[in-house]
Order: C-alpha cells, then structure tokens, then sequence
C-alpha cells in the first residue's frame, strides 16, 4: 500500500514536470515571435466543430498584408494531443506544424499571447490576454451565464439578437469589467447565403436524386426534443410514407459524442445514434450525414424538420419552409430547469414559444405537435409549396448582421485589436 501511495506521487511529480516543460517552452517559443515583433493569436478548436465557425475568419486573414505581422497558434484538446490521426489531420487543413499546437487547458499560463479567439463558453486565456468570443450562432437562452463575461471581454455579435443578449447581460448582473463588442455577423453561413456550394456534387456525394425535393431532418440534443420523444419514428414514417422526398439526418454535433465523453449520457439520452439510423441506410433516399458543419446540407435541402434547435436560425436566411415540433417537454420545463444560469426564467423571458431569442425562429415557421400534424405539413407542401412560406422575411434579413461579408468584417476586427495598444 506504501509503494502504491509512494508510486502515485512519484507519477503525479513525474507529469507536473512534463506539464511544466512544455509550458516553459512554448513560453520561449512565443517570446522569440515577439522579438520579431510578431502578434500572437491562439484560435481554440478543441472541439471538433469550433473550427466549422474560426476557419472562414483564419482563411480571411491570411488574405491580409497584416497577416505577415502574425503568428497563429491553435489550442486543441488533450484527447486530441493523444490522436496522431486527428494531428494529422489538424496539420494538414491548418497547413501548420505541431509547435503551433497547445492544449487548451494550459492556455492561461501563456502571458504573452495578444489575441484568444474561442466559440465556446467554457475556454479562457491569461489575464494579459485580450479574449474574443465568436458565437455558434443564437443560442436558446435569454443571455449567457455571468462566468461567460468573465472568460471574454471582447464579443464578435452575430446579429440585433445577440446584441440585445448581451446589453442585457450586462444590466442584469452589472458588470462592472469593460465589455467591447462588435457588429460582426456570422461568418460560417457566409458561403451558404453567397451560395458558394454545388448543388449537383452535395447530392452526388450522398447518392440523393437531385430532382427530388429534400427534408434535412436536424434536431437538438436536449431532452423533450424530437430525439428524446420520437427516437427515430418519426425519419421512419417519412421513409415509408413520402418516397418522392429526399431524407438527410443531420444530427447536434453533441448528439454523437463518443461513449467516453463525460457528458455522453446528458447529450445522447445513453443513445448510440449512428447505431440506430444505420437500418435507414438501405432506403435510396436517406442520407446520414455526421459532418459537424451542416452547410453543404442547408445549402441544397427545401424543407427544414426541427424543434428548438439554433441551426434553424441558420436556415432562415435562405426563407424555405421549417416543420418546428411543438416540444411542449422543453417549454414547459427545461426552458426554465436546465437553462436556469441562462436567464430564461419566465418571469423575465414571458411565454418561451413566443420569444425570438429562446425559440429559434419557430414563429417563423410551421408547428407540429405529432406525426399526424407533420403529415399534414408534408401533404400541403405537395400539394402548394408556396403555402408554407416563412411568414416575415424581413425578419430573416435582418437576422444576422453583414450577412455574405461577415468573415471580412471578423478579419478586418482582430486586425484592428492586433493594431490597438491600449488595454481592454
């Protein structure tokens, strides 16, 4: 028991040293690109689709004179550090090295570090570091947990939505830190509302017929959504149902975590979803489609079937129809239980379905309370496609700010951070 004991501490030692020389030498590493009076940016793509809303903007600022003055580094996660295949691949789309590579965990300890660029909640940098946050679009919430503000004074906004998210942020908990944000917009559906893709190649690479109208079927991960009250009956009743339309599946990113994710069971119900869609692969007009970034499949899809999802907000810039399931589980009771940090209590919010900045565009679309109601929905559009419009496109344009330019507009920003001395 004594060696056990003795053995632990040793290993612990043994990695706090490890731990410690690898931070020392990114120090160096870093402080000789400041000596050449380089500005540094860490860009955190520890998370497999945080690169779906960072790249546009890393593949813009390379088209900058500016770009010569930078230094880009990347944080990734540890499990990703382990993977030589995800290195791989890293290094190769990035068109970077290892040595520009940092565990996101440690990013705090580099002091020398001028710009962190994250899409999540959870990252953060040094003190000395001035610290960006690029939204995965509108979230469900009324504003963000207070912690948030604390990880980033700096807020790249999406749109009049996420503006009034964060002034209201700013009100409720009365925020006394210097908060800067910026009228940006959302620079990963730039390509979609450019329409930049191939319709006839999207459709090749999922074997689809391109004559057929196409649902993408894209719902959230959270319980009371289409998942967690439907489980796959509902792809299944189209499939057997409507075979003049095309089914792709996209799934919430979270909703496919792997079994050794701590949250596995939070995000997937303890369900293995790539499992249970695989008995949907002999049908000739269904597609499974696990790509993190959905705009290869918003760009060529008609029809939008989800709940209280964000990606809806993404689609409604193309002004197609969108079948939103009433998920009466969620309004009723997560709105208020799981979101709680979020402010979406209604005493403050009002009635949840009814409150753009909670529920994803649904007052723009069609609600289905059961499959009965999405048969309808179906039956009308084949009968009059123009029947389902979205009800207020003025709406849908005034969603997202520099809507097509945005990713020149996000570039254009850091440079001017790089530019700027003084503190934030």
């Amino acid at each position: 028991m004594k060696f056990q004991s003795i053995f632990k501490l040793l290993s612990k030692i043994l990695f706090l040293f490890s731990i410690s020389h690898l931070i020392i030498k990114k120090n160096i590493m870093i402080a000789k690109n400041k000596i050449q009076k380089k500005k540094i940016i860490v860009f955190d793509i520890s998370e497999d689709q945080f690169l779906d809303f960072l790249d546009p903007i890393i593949q813009d600022l390379k088209k900058k004179n500016y770009y010569r003055n930078i230094e880009i580094y990347f944080a990734v996660s540890n499990k990703v550090i382990k993977s030589k295949e995800k290195i791989e691949n890293i290094l190769v789309n990035l068109k970077t090295n290892k040595k520009k590579l940092i565990i996101i965990d440690y990013v705090f300890l580099l002091p020398l570090v001028d710009l962190f660029i994250s899409a999540h909640f959870y990252s953060s940098a040094s003190f000395f570091t001035k610290s960006v946050n690029i939204p995965r679009g509108v979230g469900k919430w009324f504003v963000a947990p207070k912690f948030f503000f604390s990880n980033f004074n700096i807020h790249f906004l999406t749109g009049p939505l996420h503006q009034e998210q964060v002034l209201d942020a700013i009100k409720i908990y009365k925020l006394k830190r210097k908060i800067e944000y910026f009228k940006i917009g959302f620079p990963k559906i730039d390509k979609v509302y450019n329409n930049e893709y191939s319709k006839k190649k999207i459709m090749d690479k999922y074997n689809l017929d391109k004559n057929k109208t196409t649902i993408v079927f894209s719902p959230s991960w959270d319980q009371g959504m289409l998942l967690s009250d439907f489980n796959t009956k509902l792809v299944e009743f189209i499939l057997s149902n409507f075979n003049n339309f095309n089914l792709i599946v996209k799934l919430h990113p979270s909703s496919l975590v792997n079994i050794n994710h701590p949250d596995y069971n939070l995000y997937t119900q303890g369900v293995d979803w790539r499992e249970s869609f695989k008995k949907f692969y002999s049908y000739k007009n269904f597609a499974f489609v696990q790509e993190t970034n959905a705009n290869e499949v918003l760009s060529i899809s008609d029809i939008m079937i989800t709940d209280v999802s964000s990606i809806a907000y993404e689609y409604l810039i193309l002004k197609k129809p969108i079948f939103f399931y009433d998920s009466p589980n969620f309004y009723d009771e997560n709105v208020n239980s799981f979101y709680k940090d979020f402010q979406n209590s209604t005493d403050i919010i009002g009635n949840p379905r009814e409150n753009p900045r909670i529920n994803c565009g649904r007052h723009m679309g069609h609600i289905f309370k059961n499959i009965e109601d999405l048969k309808e929905l179906l039956n009308q559009y084949i009968y009059d496609k123009t029947i389902l419009d979205i009800k207020d496109k003025v709406f849908c344009d005034s969603l997202f700010y520099n809507i097509g330019k945005s990713k020149n507009f996000a570039s254009h920003q850091i440079i001017e951070i790089l530019k700027n001395n003084q503190d934030v």
